[in-house]
């Protein structure tokens, strides 16, 4: 077997979570199988990392939304959906606990910091 670095495990185990299809979280068997290690194997590899692979998702899907929010022509709906949400209050649900706010007020603050002479929305 490949010995491979850590660190490289957990950028491995998020670009999986970026190209899953939409409304459907990789399993860690799937990601795991595809690195060429078994399931516990990748947990044990993460574990070292101080992570686990059901807080990789949640921080992946957290970047992702972030970084779609700074988007002006996207919508929370359509972030929602682009983040394999149905409903976007379950979005928006998911977002407050992560943030302590609501994805519309971060993306007011986010686009005033980008664009500091845009009107507020």
């Amino acid at each position: 077997m490949i010995q491979r670095k850590p660190a490289k495990v957990v950028v491995m185990v998020e670009q999986a979570v970026r190209h899953a299809p939409k409304n459907a979280d990789p399993r860690i068997a799937e990601v795991a199988g595809a690195m060429g290690l078994s399931a516990r194997s990748l947990q044990r590899h993460l574990a070292k990392q101080g992570t686990s692979f059901s807080r990789l998702i949640e921080r992946t899907r957290r970047q992702h939304a972030l970084e779609l929010l700074v988007q002006d022509d996207l919508n929370i709906s359509e972030i929602a959906q682009a983040l394999g949400y149905t409903d976007p209050s379950n979005f928006c649900r998911a977002f407050h606990k992560w943030t302590g706010q609501s994805p519309k007020r971060c993306q007011s603050k986010m686009l005033e910091k980008a664009l500091p002479g845009r009107p507020k929305s």
